[in-house]
């Protein structure tokens, strides 16, 4: 699984994770990719990465035919008007993906999947448009509190966390 380390600043953000694809079989790990791209930029302003599944099934002309999940990401962040609605259009594609029968018949840990934005949002405060540093959560693996589901949930949840009136965040 991947680790995926945020810190938030005033000033900058950084994220960092590996590029490692394994795998189970036979109920063992076996790495086969140390090259894989978990990343992206979104216009400029934004950086998301993902842990899960590396490649997803999806419907493409009539056919079933596997995508990188950090592409399929990008489409579907790409769609959005702005921040707020890529998010929602991310998690409500994942959602409708997670819930399709190509992968619905997939085993809990191959349905988990958590991705992990952060950057500068735009906020209005009073007459000012301000940037505040934020980490986007997109997933549906988590309870409240962090800990891992057993299984996954079949939608899945946005969270927002905002730099608080301190230096510095880091979240892993």
């Amino acid at each position: 699984m991947t680790l995926i380390l945020t810190c938030l600043t005033k000033d900058f953000i950084v994220q960092a994770s590996d590029r490692r694809i394994s795998d189970i079989k036979a109920n063992k790990m076996q790495w086969y990719d140390d090259q894989s791209n978990k990343a992206l930029v979104y216009k400029k302003q934004f950086v998301f990465a993902y842990t899960g599944q590396a490649k997803i099934p999806i419907r493409k002309n009539g056919l079933s035919t596997y995508i990188s999940t950090i592409d399929w990401a990008a489409e579907q962040l790409s769609k959005g008007k702005d921040l707020d609605d890529a998010v929602n259009n991310l998690k409500y594609r994942a959602t409708e993906l997670m819930n399709s029968n190509q992968v619905r018949k997939l085993p809990g840990y191959k349905r988990r999947i958590a991705f992990v934005g952060a950057g500068f949002d735009e906020v209005e405060r009073g007459s000012k448009r301000i940037r505040r540093p934020v980490r986007i959560i997109i997933e549906n693996c988590l309870e409240d509190d962090g800990t891992l589901l057993d299984q996954p949930r079949d939608g899945f949840k946005n969270h927002y966390d905002p730099l608080k009136n301190c230096d510095a965040a880091l979240y892993i």
